[in-house]
């Protein structure tokens, strides 16, 4: 009875741990350098701006471990004037604006 009770408790762990595993698994989104750009891209304030200096730029210019860092910039008088900078995760996809 007891190697019995052992056997099912095995499953039931196996089972449960697998279940946490895919479901953790499911809502991680590990974003590409262009997908974090077209993120970045859709915000209302960047499709503004970019209606305002059809120039404008978006790119990845800095990375870290868990997130990109998404400049909004032009090129004016052979220098960069930025009009926002943008972190966003790798793994949510979350966007958040730096300078607000």
């Amino acid at each position: 009875m007891t190697l019995r009770r052992g056997i099912i408790a095995l499953i039931v762990i196996t089972l449960v741990g697998s279940a946490l595993f895919f479901i953790t698994k499911r809502d991680t989104v590990h974003l590409t350098e262009k997908k974090a750009v077209a993120k970045v891209k859709a915000l209302p304030a960047v499709v503004e701006y970019l209606k305002r200096v059809p120039e404008g730029r978006i790119e990845v210019n800095g990375e870290e471990e868990s997130e990109f860092h998404v400049q909004v910039y032009e090129m004016k008088d052979n220098h960069t004037a930025t009009f926002n900078w943008y972190s966003v995760d790798k793994t949510t996809g979350e966007v958040k604006e730096l300078f607000p």
